[in-house]
Parts: structure tokens; C-alpha cells; sequence
């Protein structure tokens, strides 16, 4: 207390005791020993000085034998009353506010048969204090009553033989005990107090306590009986039993847990829990505090032993023990871009099925209420280098987000640390409230405070090894290691005069250290850890007072379907990014920015041809589609790279939900979907007017669509496998440059190391590459299906088809049959492949004896004339078609300027060949066409799957069917996009890189 509340209370003593003219029996005594209990030595005769004072401003009158009137209390009395208890209302809690008005009562109840006007000052403190007239008129019975007197509100401890004659809520009865101790319980503030009538001597924490005072019975407290000692849960859990949920039995069996590498963890440890009960995990760091939690929640199985709820296996019958568990690491699980509202409402709607918004609404309110959150709901979480809320708040609104869905079962590693004293006792004081309902929480806690101490109602203390070492009641695992250690005093557990434990105490005395010959401290431990750790087995280990219970426990925890669960992860993620403005702003403007500076530089005007710019002259027009793929892939990883890494800890908590994993992805996917769909449509609009791209927008636009597609799913991959963002960003470089480099655009494949499938055919390295197919789908689609080439491009193609014949193959061919007979294999295979399709023609010629080297060159002859003759015929065809289309546009000029606008030269050069010195090249025994690609037709024999045919076809088959290339590679990409899709939901890198470790 501040000494302006003692001050105050020394006034309130002062006039109580010398109203009606008669002091208080013992009353310097009761304030010296009030005094005490609060106060050091050394300042208790300064306030029992000022209490003096305050009684001596008016003494009471001398008394004679004559009965006198009692006096009414004076104004005097009654304004100073007022005053000082409006000065104590705006400076002490309502518990704080309570314990005052106990001592108040206490202070006079000796004197209660003349003490009208006394009772009146008190009353008057009860009114300002706010406390409910029943509440006060059953605390003033209960100090006033004496043995004989007792109330049903009451637990009443005595004589076994007694228990039928004495009416109360419960008794407990010991035999051979003739004393009687009351407990009442003080619903508003959820404190217990007690009250001892007799002559053996009890202990209270400790502490012997005295015949006919009140005492407080808080959280943790023990008190020891000749037969037996009565806990804190003991009592309250009598007092609240109605209130409390569902009963239920938790036992864990840990014989023992090693680490991956081989090292033990834990030795065998017992734990055996039922509803109702707040347990504490403590420990020195490394001595597995955190590991025995991971075990207990069931994220992980022990190495040997069995965790079971109900006499349910943990983790073997999730769907029965499905919600029952909640987990609340140390680490803050928020998503920090939304409310501390919006953070709780997700959470609700992904934990509950069928649930209308209104009670959606109204139990977050409730649960807002319940931890004080409820001024800050509409506030931004904010991360740690941007706070938006206070430490305190942030722990309460993680305990908020396990407590919204009301689990049986609650994990907490360390919720009181970075927090101030008083957010740490609010928290505690929160979780106790929780068990008071029924709740069964594990708490693992590193230095708690006496009061939070004394909350626990069991303790578990781990010792460094993994050896357990005591388990039981808080105040008496001091006593224990006191007696261990061969301490003074060992049966004392807390302050006599502060009734305050450190718990600091235990962990000095397990690691007290023995000392040498000169009186110095040495290295070596006093007991060593598995010293303690015998001591815990033959005392705690085999010791149960916990009923199994076998019923099957009843869960009223429903998710809802994946659809449902789809559409709010798909809410809740759109809700945290629209909330992050520069997120949004980088996303908006990324991509036209990016596009604006590339298409503006690779703008390229021809001076030696044309000093207006135009699409048909621009050399870079290639480039650019290239590198749209590119930039593509670099935006589609880099906004998806850490959207599952960031998420981890929030996956951590939701993994107690069993929510459809299918549904997160979903979600992901949809959201990242839907951005590169906006990013590509910027991006093929401002890239195409810049350019004077006038045509196909949509063929373009697709096309970049699904490479921004497989990047997010990428990286959506990657974000999920590795668990740093550094090694994230490390990979993406080893993605791209293999995109460049076997994407076709920037080397020639016949170009390439043999190693890597350099050659004439495109490699199989590159068909692993997306850039290969999204750059040959789109050049190859911006060729062949333009405006001015659309309907031209079978002339073309026939009239190459000739040309190439005439050209290049007969005269390759001649050349071979005068060199000798070295390639008479390569000779004959080709002249027999030239001749099945010259014979679909109408050439009527046999093939000769290729050892004959004059029939041979004789059939040459006539196979020239016959493709001279088809060319000149698909010449004049292609003549007529072009005179039409002139006519159609207007004029030459007209139809020319329909070339500058939609065909590009370099374009052209690039799917014709037309640059390669060498046109027909000898590879593998056979002849290659170089010159043309784009009108050669796919050479697949299977035509099930075109996949090997030469780079720059126009059509290649799927099934039998003969598709443009731009749908064949279309639905390619789309394979693969399905494909890395069932990857990242089986989460397959990550279990192949784990299993590697």
C-alpha cells in the first residue's frame, strides 16, 4: 500500500475505535500487528505514532458504572469518514478496496454487541467502495460469528464425527480433531478468506496462524492440518464447482524424449492433471521447459511414452480430441497489419461452423471485455519496430485468440516476459480465471513474482539434463528443497512478517554449490541434478490422486467446410494487405513503372530507314517480349517469396484448429492470382501503346498472366521451404539466370555446351525452363496470327516449303552423291523421307540404287523439276492472294502500311532463321533444316505429345490433335503450374530437405 493509503487507514482506525465513547479492546495491538503485516520495523511505530495522534484529537469520555445512551455518530465523524474513503475509492482496486473493509470489520468485532455507530462508519466505507449489500452483510456475519455460529455459503474443516450436525456448504471432516476452520468465498474479487477456531497449532504457507482472526486464503496457498494439508484448489474448486465446464483427466507419461541428433531431452517425467487446475513449468534455460510443452500440446510425440487426454492418445485420434487444445507460444502469433478486432474475428470465423455474425460480434465483445482489450479493438496490431499497442495488450490479445474458440486444454511458453509487473499479475490473473471455469493450463514461467507464484496450483520444476525434480504444490516445493539442502527453518516457506515467497529461492538452492577448505564457493554443485531427480522419483513419480477419466470428452468445436475456410483466409489476407498502404502502393505503381522505363529505353527509331518510330523497325520488339517473361517472374517470386514464411507462427497456433491446409493454399494462390492479373493487364496495356503494339492484346496478356502465375506458385514454394527470408532471396537468382540463359531468346540452342543438350534440337534442360515456353508460345503467336500475316501465312508456308526443296535440300543432296560413298546411309534415308512426301504430291518417280551415283543424279533432276514446278504454282497463289488483300486495303501504300504497324523485321528474322549462315546442317546421320522453322511442321512420330519437335514450329500435337504452338505452350505452363501446385501442398521440398538435415 502508498503511504497515503496507510495514512488514511490510520485515520479510519483512529475514529472507529473511539466512537461511543469506548475504545476497542486490544486496539493498539491490532493496528501494531496490521502494521506489521505491511510494513518493516523500523516504520511501524511511525504509523502507529500517527494513529495515536489521530485517536487522542478527541478522546472518548471516562466511563462509570451507569449504563449510558449510545450517541449517534457525529457529523464530524461522518464527513472525514466520506473523505477519506473517496480519497482510498480513486486510489485502490476492488480487491484491494475489499481487504480493507475486512480489516475494518476485523479491527472491532470484539466489540460488535456496542458498536452501532462503528458498524454505520463501515457501511458508509462499503457504499463508497461500491460493494453490494449482500456481499457485505455476508463478509460482517462471517468475522462476527464465532464457533457455534456457521452459514450454508460456508466450507467448513472439522471434526469427522461432527459433519452431519453442522449446516454448510461442505464440510471435511478429520478424525480426532476437535477445531473448526471456515472458509468463505468473495465472489465480486474471487478471493477466499478464512477463519480458524481453535488451539492446535495450523499453518498457513508456513506460518503458524492465530485462533479467531481472519486470513486470506489466495491463489496457491496451502494450509497444513495435523493429518493432512488443504490447497487453494482444493477449496476454490468446491466454492466454484457449478461454474466450471466439463471434468476431465490429462495424463502424460514421458519415459523418455531424445533430439533428432541422438542427445536426451527429458527423463522420465509423469504429469497427471484434471480440469479446474493452473500448473507451472519452471526451470533453468536448457533444462527443456519448452520441449516438455512442444510434448504435452501434442506438436510433437515423446520418443518413448504416451500423452493421453480422456484415456485418448494425443496426436493418434486428432478428430475426437479435435479443438480441445490450445497453444500460445512466446512469440507474438498477430497478424500485425490488421485490428486487434480483425484479428479476432478470422480467428472466429475460421473456428466456428455454423455461427450467425451477430453472435460473432457478441462473443468478441465478450472476450474483449474480459481481457480490457476493448479500447484498443479498432487499433493496427503493428509489428516490434512499429508499436501499436502495448506489450501487455499484445500477450492479451494472443491468450484472446485461444480463448475465443474456449479450448479444454491451454499451452502458454512464457506469457508474462518483456511485460511489466502489473501486465504480467493482469495475465496471470486472467488464466486463473480460466481454470476457475474449468480450464486446464500449462504455463511454462521463468522468474514469476510471489504473487503469481502462489497462483500456480501445481508446480513442475525441471532441472538442467531434462531431470524433473519436484512436482506439487508452489509453497511447498520451498520446504522441499529447504530439507534437501539442510536449510534452517526448512519447514518455513514464505515471509512471516510480508507472506511473500521468492521463488528465486528454489533455483539458488538447486544450484547451491559446495565449498572448498578456505570457505570459497566451488564450481561443483552441492546435489547434482540427478541427485534431485532419485529424490523426485521415489517421492512424486508413482504418487496419483488423479481419477482417469474414460468418457469420451465432448467437443463442441466445428470448423467450417474448406470452401468457407477458403473464403475468410482469402478475407483475412486481402483485409491485412489492403491495410498496408505501402504495400498497396508498391504493387500499384511497381509495374507500370517497371515496364513504362523498359519499353521507353528498348524504343529504338532506325535513322538509316525511317525517322518516325515504327513497330515493324523497332530491333528490340523480341527483347521486350523476353523480357516481360523476365520482369514477370522477378515480381510474380518477390510479392509471394515470404507470404508463407511470414505465417509460420500464425500456422503454428491454427495447426490446433485442423484447418484444411487446401484452403490456406487456396486462398494464397486466389489473392496472388488476382494481383498478377492486375499487374499483367498494366502491364501489357502501357507496354503495347508505348510500343505501338496494336494487336493481340489478349494473346499477350495470357501468356504473362500464367508466367506471373508459376512465379507466385514459386515462390509460394520457396516461402514455404526455407525458414529464412535471406535464403529466400539467395535462391531467386538461381531461378532466373537459368530462365535467361536456356529461354532461347539470348542463345541460340545450337549454340549450347553438348553437356547441357546443345544442338539442333531444343534441350532437354530447356523444357524445364517457363521462359522457353512462354517465349516461343508468344513470338511464334505475334508472327503467325497478326493482322497482315494471319491470312498470308499458308502461302508462306507452302511457297518455303519449296524453297527449301529446291535450294538447300536437292542441292545438299547432289553435293553428298559427288562426294562419294561415305554417306550413302544419309543419302538414302533422306531421298526415302523426301520421296513419301513428294508421292503425297503426285511424284510418280521410283527411288533408284543410291550406289548409283548417275541414276541417283538423274532422280535429282526430276525431283527439281517437279518442286520447280510447285513452287512456281504456290508463287502465283501467294501473287493472287496478295493482289486481293491490296485490293481490300485500297492501295499498295495502304497494304504496306499495314506491315510497319503489325509485323516487326526482327521478328521476322528471328522465327524464319533467315540470319543463320548455315541453312541445312548434317546432324546424327541425318539432314537438319535450319532456314524456316516457323513453317516447318513438328517432326513428333507419335503425335501424342510434342515436346521434342524443333524450337519455333508453329503447330505441334497433343493427343493426335494439332495445336498452335501458343496453345500447346499455354497448356504446358498450366501443367506445370498444377503440378508445383500439388508440390506445395504436399509440402514436398521441405520433407526432402528435412530428411537430408
Amino acid at each position: 500500500m502508498s503511504e497515503e493509503i496507510l495514512k488514511a487507514l490510520m485515520q479510519l482506525f483512529a475514529i472507529i475505535a473511539k466512537q461511543d465513547g469506548i475504545l476497542i479492546q486490544d486496539h493498539e495491538q491490532y493496528v501494531h500487528d496490521f502494521l506489521s503485516s505491511q510494513l518493516n520495523s523500523n516504520r511501524v511505530e511511525d504509523y502507529l505514532t500517527l494513529y495515536k495522534d489521530h485517536l487522542n484529537e478527541s478522546k472518548p469520555e471516562p466511563q462509570s458504572g451507569e449504563v449510558k445512551e449510545k450517541n449517534r455518530t457525529s457529523m464530524k465523524d461522518s464527513v472525514r469518514t466520506l473523505s477519506i474513503c473517496k480519497k482510498i475509492n480513486k486510489t485502490l482496486a476492488q480487491k484491494q478496496k475489499t481487504i480493507v473493509l475486512i480489516r475494518l470489520l476485523e479491527f472491532f468485532k470484539n466489540d460488535r454487541n456496542e458498536s452501532t455507530n462503528r458498524i454505520q462508519i463501515v457501511e458508509t466505507a462499503a457504499d463508497v467502495f461500491k460493494i453490494e449489500k449482500p456481499e457485505f452483510t455476508e463478509i460482517k456475519d462471517f468475522i462476527f460469528e464465532d464457533k457455534k455460529q456457521t452459514s450454508t455459503n460456508e466450507i467448513i474443516i472439522g471434526q469427522k464425527q461432527a459433519a452431519n450436525s453442522i449446516s454448510c456448504k461442505e464440510y471435511i471432516g478429520f478424525s480426532n480433531y476437535m477445531d473448526l476452520c471456515k472458509f468463505i468465498y468473495i465472489k465480486s474479487i474471487n478471493v477466499v478468506i478464512l477463519k480458524y477456531h481453535g488451539v492446535v497449532e495450523l499453518y498457513l504457507n508456513g506460518i503458524v496462524i492465530k485462533s479467531e482472526k481472519v486470513y486470506l486464503f489466495p491463489s496457491g496457498s496451502n494450509l497444513k492440518f495435523p493429518q493432512a494439508t488443504i490447497f487453494y484448489s482444493n477449496i476454490i474448486s468446491k466454492f466454484i464447482g457449478e461454474q466450471s465446464g466439463e471434468a476431465f483427466s490429462f495424463h502424460a507419461h514421458i519415459i523418455e524424449h531424445k533430439f533428432p541428433n541422438g542427445t536426451k531431452a527429458l527423463n522420465e517425467l509423469k504429469i497427471e492433471e484434471s480440469s479446474g487446475n493452473l500448473v507451472g513449468i519452471m526451470g533453468a534455460s536448457g533444462s527443456g521447459k519448452t520441449t516438455l510443452l512442444t510434448l504435452l500440446s501434442g506438436q510433437d510425440n515423446p520418443s518413448n511414452g504416451k500423452i493421453e487426454v480422456n484415456g485418448t492418445l494425443l496426436n493418434s485420434n486428432s478428430k475426437e480430441l479435435n479443438g480441445i487444445i490450445g497453444y500460445v507460444p512466446q512469440d507474438d502469433l498477430l497478424i500485425e497489419d490488421l485490428t486487434v478486432y480483425q484479428n479476432l474475428y478470422y480467428n472466429a470465423r475460421l473456428c466456428f461452423k455454423d455461427i450467425s455474425e451477430e453472435d460473432v460480434v457478441q462473443k468478441i465483445s465478450k472476450t474483449l471485455s474480459a481481457l480490457g482489450l476493448e479500447e484498443i479493438k479498432n487499433i493496427k496490431v503493428g509489428n516490434a519496430l512499429n508499436k501499436k499497442i502495448s506489450g501487455g495488450q499484445r500477450k492479451r490479445l494472443n491468450i484472446a485468440l485461444e480463448l475465443l474458440r474456449e479450448p479444454h486444454i491451454i499451452f502458454l511458453d512464457e506469457p508474462t516476459s518483456g511485460l511489466s509487473s502489473r501486465d504480467s499479475e493482469n495475465v496471470m490473473d486472467l488464466l486463473k480465471e480460466l481454470t476457475i471455469k474449468g480450464k486446464l493450463i500449462f504455463v511454462v514461467i521463468h522468474q514469476p513474482s510471489s504473487d503469481i507464484f502462489k497462483m500456480f496450483d501445481k508446480i513442475l520444476i525441471l532441472d538442467k539434463g531434462g531431470f524433473a525434480s519436484f512436482y506439487g504444490n508452489p509453497i511447498e516445493s520451498v520446504t522441499h528443497f529447504k530439507k534437501i539442502t539442510y536449510q534452517i527453518n526448512s519447514d518455513v516457506a514464505e515471509c512471516h512478517s510480508c507472506g511473500s515467497v521468492n521463488p528465486e529461492t528454489i533455483f539458488n538452492l538447486i544450484e547451491l554449490k559446495e565449498i572448498d577448505e578456505y570457505g570459497n564457493y566451488t564450481a561443483k554443485r552441492k546435489v547434482e541434478p540427478n541427485q534431485f531427480y532419485d529424490i523426485y522419483r521415489t517421492k512424486f513419480l508413482n504418487s496419483s490422486n488423479v481419477e482417469k477419466i474414460t468418457e469420451k470428452i465432448k467437443n463442441t468445436f466445428h470448423t467450417p467446410n474448406r470452401l468457407k475456410q477458403t473464403l475468410y483466409f482469402f478475407l483475412r489476407d486481402l483485409c491485412s494487405k489492403i491495410s498496408n498502404k505501402q504495400y498497396v502502393l508498391i504493387n500499384l505503381i511497381e509495374v507500370p513503372l517497371l515496364v513504362t522505363f523498359l519499353s521507353l529505353i528498348i524504343k529504338y527509331i532506325d535513322k538509316a530507314k525511317t525517322d518516325e518510330y515504327t513497330f515493324y523497325h523497332n530491333q528490340n520488339v523480341p527483347a521486350y517480349f523476353f523480357m516481360s517473361i523476365i520482369a514477370a517472374m522477378l515480381v510474380g517470386l518477390t510479392i509471394s517469396a515470404e507470404e508463407i514464411y511470414k505465417d509460420q507462427k500464425i500456422l503454428k497456433r491454427e495447426k490446433f484448429l485442423h484447418l484444411s491446409r487446401f484452403s490456406y493454399l487456396s486462398s494464397k494462390v486466389i489473392l496472388l492470382f488476382s494481383i498478377s492479373f492486375i499487374q499483367s493487364l498494366l502491364f501489357v496495356i502501357i507496354g503495347n501503346l508505348i510500343l505501338h503494339i496494336q494487336f493481340d492484346y489478349f494473346g499477350f496478356f495470357v501468356m504473362l498472366f500464367s508466367v506471373f502465375c508459376f512465379s507466385n506458385l514459386l515462390g509460394l514454394i520457396l516461402s514455404s521451404t526455407f525458414n529464412s527470408p535471406v535464403t529466400i532471396y539467395i535462391i531467386i537468382p538461381l531461378i532466373i539466370i537459368p530462365q535467361l540463359i536456356l529461354g532461347g531468346a539470348m542463345f541460340s540452342y545450337s549454340r549450347l555446351n553438348t553437356w547441357f543438350g546443345g544442338g539442333y534440337k531444343v534441350p532437354m534442360t530447356a523444357n524445364f525452363m517457363i521462359s522457353r515456353w512462354a517465349y516461343e508460345g508468344l513470338i511464334v503467336d505475334m508472327y503467325t496470327n497478326n493482322p497482315h500475316n494471319k491470312e498470308k501465312f499458308i502461302y508462306n508456308k507452302i511457297e518455303s516449303k519449296f524453297n527449301y526443296k529446291l535450294v538447300y535440300f536437292i542441292p545438299k543432296i547432289e553435293e553428298l552423291v559427288k562426294a562419294g560413298e561415305n554417306k550413302v546411309e544419309l543419302i538414302k534415308s533422306e531421298i526415302v523421307k523426301d520421296n513419301l512426301e513428294a508421292r503425297e504430291l503426285g511424284f510418280k518417280e521410283s527411288i533408284p540404287e543410291v550406289t548409283n551415283k548417275a541414276a541417283t543424279l538423274e532422280y535429282l533432276e526430276s525431283l527439281n523439276k517437279f518442286y520447280s514446278e510447285r513452287y512456281n504454282s504456290a508463287s502465283k497463289l501467294k501473287e493472287d492472294f496478295l493482289y486481293t488483300e491490296i485490293k481490300k486495303v485500297g492501295n499498295k501504300k495502304a497494304y504496306e502500311l499495314s506491315k510497319l504497324n503489325f509485323t516487326n523485321d526482327r521478328l521476322e528474322e528471328i522465327v524464319t532463321a533467315s540470319l543463320e549462315k548455315e541453312k541445312i546442317v548434317e546432324c546424327d546421320n541425318s539432314l537438319v533444316q535450319i532456314i524456316d522453322p516457323i513453317y516447318q511442321d513438328p517432326k513428333d512420330v507419335s503425335k501424342i505429345l510434342s515436346l521434342n519437335t524443333h524450337f519455333l514450329t508453329a503447330t505441334k500435337y497433343l493427343f493426335g490433335m494439332q495445336l498452335s504452338t501458343y496453345y500447346f505452350n499455354l497448356i504446358i505452363l498450366w501443367i506445370i503450374n498444377t503440378f508445383l501446385f500439388v508440390l506445395l501442398y504436399f509440402d514436398v521440398f521441405k520433407k526432402l530437405l528435412g530428411k537430408s538435415k
